[in-house]
């Protein structure tokens, strides 16, 4: 399930806790970004909606 943001967080912290290098991390980080902008958009479109009405 690559889409989910809990894969890309794991894949972040993974080889930092394994002394590994880092890959991929702008595309791993893009996707939690992603999902918080997205949440941020609704929370505010429903707020909107809300104190409209």
């Amino acid at each position: 399930m690559q889409l989910l943001p809990l894969y890309h967080i794991v894949e972040l912290v993974r080889p930092l806790m394994t002394g590994r290098p880092l890959e991929g991390v702008i595309g791993h980080l893009l996707v939690p970004l992603l999902y918080g902008l997205v949440a941020l958009w609704l929370a505010l479109g429903f707020l909107r909606r809300r104190l409209l009405i």
